[in-house]
């Protein structure tokens, strides 16, 4: 992680005033490698950005002898003030523990938002922002209590370790699994509400200790960022987990039982009908292909649940009067519908005739497969906190039709998650037969209560084909009721045999209205991580990326030991010295050892820097000899010697790139030498090798090409904090600066760019602003030169809130465009030269780049500037013609507003509307 990232956070903390401590319980378990397993925990503490933390290694049971516990804590002596040993876990509990042990200073805020708790085993592997990233997000939505991240895991599904890139906060799938997994926190309040002790932790497993925790918390927040990768060791096993939740439904005075899944890890928690009230089963039909038939013969023939009644409403034509016939006596009630087919407003009145406390609304070419059927979607209806229900759907040949949907990108379009999956398929992460909570569910087979029905008005009839059972969804979502995905039931669906020839009609423009806000803003059930343009939730291979180019990329105060790796004959040793002596100049304090070659050692020991020599073969003491033959034994054998000697820096003063596979086995944080030609893009700090080409003279000596590779190591360490100031202060003319703009905080837009091949479109540009203007009390001024006054008006004409818009465009000279930006509390633009003034004046910038070229090259530079790239496999292309992009752009069409929306949030929290909450849905 570059420093200037870090700069970054820490930035932003000084900004929200935000500075949580972090208590870490880290629990020894298994047998065997298990203080192999607490090293590797401790090493990854040690690297973390963030320096507000302390734990507590908990030895999880009487075999581990506490003495050895304490040695394996000495080998960390760089944060031995930070590590403690619990001596008598059984009578602790985990509040109390972090509250005696907190700072004099710190324990006023133990027991409120700042302090906060997370469980680790040993062997799991934070990365180095783990808990500068919680404490970002934590800073960010301060009424948040718990968080919980993405991770590394075994993937029982799959059999391998994977990615989790998990859902937003799902209480059903928590019931069926423990996907919290890590990394999780919550602050001390929920732990002392929750009154956990260590021993809890122990006997009754970590499962147990979340559900509790999630019971106490008022606000789960999801950090969608992999933060750790669990280690192969767990207190928890299926029979603790099942335990967990007995227990948990015990604590919620909820009735049932805890059943297994359809996946190794997950369970059922089946509940019991409270009271077997009438279901009315709604059936709208034009008797397309027959398949009201098999429909309604399959629920008179299988249904368990006896107290139901079915009612059609029918659109059959005059041609078909025999099957209107036939369903008249089927079904219970049938109304018929003559005007044009209207799923929406067929089922309305179907509604208004029906008996039953509960609704089925079921289409027509659906086919019962299972009697439990009915029973299971009451059990979940019935619940308060549940609005709709939907099941498990297949196709007639055993693929998946409908397992939850999720919304796309596009406003208006929801897709059927692990649709064409096998039945059996268990889906990304077990997730398509494990029970959850989703956005929203087909109309096909939708279940719900009558009383929250008649309160949302039934279905939209202006949604007349599709879209209709989302809109319906979306309003129980937006009065904070839960739609369920459950697979504990299955039916067949044949699919659009009722409107095959209808199209996809619904009211496209009142249903963007309503809800393009909850599309922009991203489906909460679907990680943004994943593709939102498959069935099948997939990582997306080009996702969006951050690229901080301020300085300094390596911390000064954390290079402390330094190896040099010169295995090189004894000219080359000496050509090297001088560049030592400049790195030992940048590092005055910092402890230098050598990996040389043994005959080398005299050579070494004529520079006062050098304090050991590490022997490593790699040539021939002749030259002419060539290089040794060495195995990747050899390496393995050379990274287990360096391991404890715990390098901050390696850097390799040889220019060819024959030796850079040794610098990797250093085992440094930081590694430093030459590149060619994108080889080792691993390299922290890197100059390009020339080659020695035949017939081309060399510019300057090896010696100063070593020395320059130094001197960039030291820039890379180096800190600028001055912003740049005009030359005088500009006076803004009334036009300019009109009074109303400033009543409110300014985030400036720039829109513009010298190139179509950096131009992000006009409709991204105005979703931006719609909604920054959606979440934040906050102005937009929108300028640019002459040039940039055609794209700002298209932008201005596609933004909804208008009023909250200023038009600049031309109006801003460039000497008074520093002033502006400088009472400006954010900016957002593309790769052009405002971006870079906005960077250097001091202003929070976000910059959009496309493909074209490198932002790591081009970004802004700046301690709280931001550029934000798609990591396309195909860029940097430097293309200069929008006709030879073979993908029409799609690094700049791809980044989509949603995740530059995230983004700016960092910087404008402080401006957040009231009525505005990230997250809807809160515990």
């Amino acid at each position: 992680m570059p420093q200037s990232e870090v700069v970054f956070y820490e930035a932003l903390l000084e900004d929200l005033d935000w500075f949580p401590e972090f208590v870490v319980f880290v629990f020894l378990v298994g047998e065997g490698d298990a203080f192999d397993h607490l090293r590797r925990t401790l090493r990854t503490l040690r690297e973390q950005t963030y320096a507000r933390w302390r734990a507590f290694v908990v030895p999880a049971h009487d075999g581990f002898v506490r003495q050895e516990v304490r040695d394996a804590l000495a080998e960390f002596p760089e944060i031995s003030d930070k590590l403690s040993v619990v001596a008598d876990p059984a009578s602790r509990r985990f509040a109390e523990l972090a509250r005696a042990d907190m700072p004099r200073s710190s324990i006023g805020s133990c027991a409120g938002k700042r302090s906060w708790l997370t469980v680790v085993q040993a062997g799991d592997q934070l990365g180095c922002d783990a808990l500068l990233r919680l404490a970002i997000d934590s800073g960010l939505d301060q009424a948040a209590d718990l968080l919980y991240s993405d991770e590394r895991r075994w993937n029982a599904a799959e059999r391998r370790v994977d990615t989790f890139f998990k859902p937003g906060w799902s209480p059903d799938l928590l019931l069926s699994k423990n996907y919290f997994g890590r990394l999780w926190c919550a602050t001390a309040g929920v732990w002392e509400q929750a009154g956990v002790a260590l021993a809890d932790a122990v006997k009754h497993g970590e499962y147990d200790v979340a559900l509790r925790c999630a019971e106490a918390a008022r606000r789960i927040r999801h950090v969608p960022l992999v933060l750790c990768q669990r280690g192969p060791d767990h207190i928890d096993n299926d029979a603790t987990e099942r335990k967990a939740l007995t227990r948990a439904l015990a604590r919620r005075a909820i009735r049932g039982s805890v059943m297994p899944g359809h996946v190794e890890g997950t369970f059922r928690v089946k509940r019991p009908i409270a009271q077997a009230s009438k279901v009315s089963i709604i059936i709208a039909t034009c008797a397309a292909r027959g398949l009201i038939r098999p429909c309604i013969e399959s629920i008179r023939k299988l249904t368990k649940y006896t107290n139901y009644e079915i009612i059609c409403i029918e659109n059959i034509p005059q041609a078909q009067l025999h099957e209107k016939s036939w369903i008249c006596s089927h079904a219970d009630l049938v109304l018929s519908a003559t005007e044009n087919f209207n799923w929406s407003e067929f089922n309305n009145t179907a509604a208004a005739q029906a008996r039953g406390d509960y609704f089925v609304f079921l289409n027509d070419d659906t086919e019962i497969i299972e009697p439990g059927w009915l029973e299971c979607l009451v059990e979940q209806v019935q619940r308060p906190e549940v609005g709709v229900v939907g099941p498990l759907l297949i196709y007639p040949d055993a693929t998946i039709q409908h397992a939850g949907l999720f919304l796309s990108d596009v406003v208006g379009t929801a897709r059927h998650a692990f649709r064409f999956d096998r039945e059996d398929d268990v889906g990304y992460l077990g997730l398509a037969l494990t029970q959850r909570n989703v956005i929203a569910v087909t109309g096909a087979c939708l279940c719900t209560r009558r009383e929250i029905f008649e309160r949302l008005g039934g279905f939209d009839g202006r949604h007349s084909i599709v879209n209709n059972d989302v809109d319906y969804c979306l309003r129980l979502w937006e009065q904070g009721l839960w739609t369920v995905y459950t697979p504990h039931t299955r039916l067949v669906h044949h699919e659009m045999a009722s409107r095959s020839d209808l199209g996809e009609v619904y009211d496209a423009e009142a249903f963007g209205e309503r809800w393009g806000a909850v599309f922009r803003e991203g489906d909460p059930f679907l990680n943004r991580n994943l593709s939102r343009e498959m069935e099948h939730p997939t990582p997306d291979g080009e996702p969006v990326e951050a690229v901080f180019c301020g300085q300094p990329q390596i911390p000064r105060d954390s290079i402390r030991r330094i190896l040099v790796t010169k295995v090189d004959h004894i000219g080359d040793c000496v050509t090297a010295l001088p560049a030592v002596r400049r790195l030992k100049n940048c590092f005055p304090d910092a402890h230098f050892d050598v990996l040389a070659a043994p005959w080398s050692r005299e050579i070494w020991a004529l520079e006062p820097a050098i304090e050991e020599v590490i022997e490593f073969d790699v040539f021939h003491l002749q030259s002419a000899e060539g290089r040794r033959e060495f195995a990747e034994a050899d390496l393995v054998a050379l990274a287990k010697r360096l391991a404890p000697y715990q390098f901050d820096l390696a850097i390799d003063l040889r220019k060819s790139p024959d030796t850079r596979t040794i610098l990797q086995r250093a085992g440094a944080r930081w590694l430093a030498g030459f590149d060619h030609k994108g080889q080792f893009p691993w390299l922290d700090v890197a100059l390009e090798w020339e080659e020695d080409q035949g017939l081309r003279r060399k510019r300057r000596h090896v010696a100063d090409d070593l020395i320059a590779l130094v001197d960039a190591v030291a820039a890379a360490c180096a800190q600028d904090k001055s912003v740049i100031g005009g030359p005088r202060r500009v006076t803004l003319s009334q036009a300019t600066f009109p009074d109303l703009l400033q009543t409110k905080p300014v985030v400036c837009v720039h829109p513009g760019a010298g190139t179509i091949m950096r131009q992000w479109p006009m409709q991204h540009f105005a979703t931006l602003i719609d909604l920054l203007l959606e979440r934040y009390d906050v102005h937009v001024a929108l300028i640019g030169s002459e040039s940039d006054h055609a794209v700002a008006l298209g932008i201005h004409r596609r933004i909804r809130n208008r009023s909250a818009v200023f038009q600049l465009t031309g109006l801003l000279t460039l000497i008074a465009l520093p002033e502006f930006l400088k009472g400006c509390a954010l900016f957002v633009g593309n790769n052009s030269g405002p971006q870079h003034l906005a960077a250097e004046v001091g202003v929070a910038t976000v910059a959009i780049h496309s493909g074209v070229v490198d932002p790591a090259e081009w970004g802004p530079r700046g301690l709280t500037a931001i550029a934000l790239r798609r990591n396309m496999s195909c860029s940097p292309c430097y293309l200069e013609n929008p006709e030879e992009c073979p993908r029409a752009l799609e690094c700049l069409t791809g980044l989509l507003p949603m995740r530059v929306a995230q983004t700016c949030g960092m910087f404008l929290t402080r401006f957040r509307k009231q009525e505005y909450k990230a997250g809807a849905h809160v515990q």
